[in-house]
C-alpha cells in the first residue's frame, strides 16, 4: 500500500465467505481476483438439505466429499486433484490450525460442527469427514457406510 501510494487503505481480517451472504455486490466476477479463494464455495444448509434429500447415499457421499475436498484444498492450497479421499489428511501435513480452519470452513458451508477430537480421533479421510458430516446431519446412520 506504501509503495502504490494508495489515498485510501484498510487491512483487516475478514470472514469472506460470510461477507459475500451479507454483500451480494462482492460475488461480481470481477472481485474474484482479489477475494481468497474458497469465498465461492457458500451453500445455503437449507437449500443444501433439500438437495441431498433427493440424492441416494452414494450420490450424497459424493455431492458432500467433492465439496469437501475443495475446502481441503483451500486450507492445504494444494489442488483439489491431488487430494485423494481415502488418504490421511495428517499425510498431508495437515497441522492443528490447519486442521481448526478445515472446521470452521465446514461449519460455515454445511452448517454442521464436527468436535476436534472427533477428526483427530478417526475421522482422517475425506471419505472419513464425509461421513460424520452426514451423520451429524441427520442424513446416514452411524452404521450404514454409505
Amino acid at each position: 500500500m506504501l509503495a502504490e501510494h494508495a489515498d485510501v487503505a484498510a487491512v483487516g481480517r475478514c470472514d469472506w465467505a460470510r461477507m459475500r451472504q451479507l454483500l451480494p455486490g462482492l460475488r461480481r466476477p470481477w472481485l474474484s481476483s482479489v477475494l481468497p479463494p474458497g469465498t465461492d464455495l457458500d451453500l445455503d444448509t437449507g437449500d443444501l438439505l433439500a438437495r441431498l434429500a433427493t440424492m441416494s447415499g452414494e450420490e450424497m457421499h459424493a455431492y458432500v466429499a467433492e465439496h469437501l475436498t475443495e475446502l481441503l484444498s483451500t486450507v492445504l492450497l494444494t489442488p483439489a486433484a491431488d487430494i485423494d479421499p481415502d488418504r490421511r489428511l495428517d499425510e498431508y501435513g495437515m497441522d492443528s490450525l490447519m486442521a481448526t480452519d478445515l472446521l470452521v470452513s465446514i461449519r460455515h458451508q454445511f452448517g454442521v460442527d464436527i468436535p476436534p477430537m472427533e477428526l483427530a480421533r478417526g475421522a482422517g479421510t475425506i471419505n472419513d469427514i464425509t461421513r460424520t458430516a452426514l451423520l451429524h446431519l441427520g442424513l446416514q446412520s452411524a452404521k450404514d457406510p454409505r
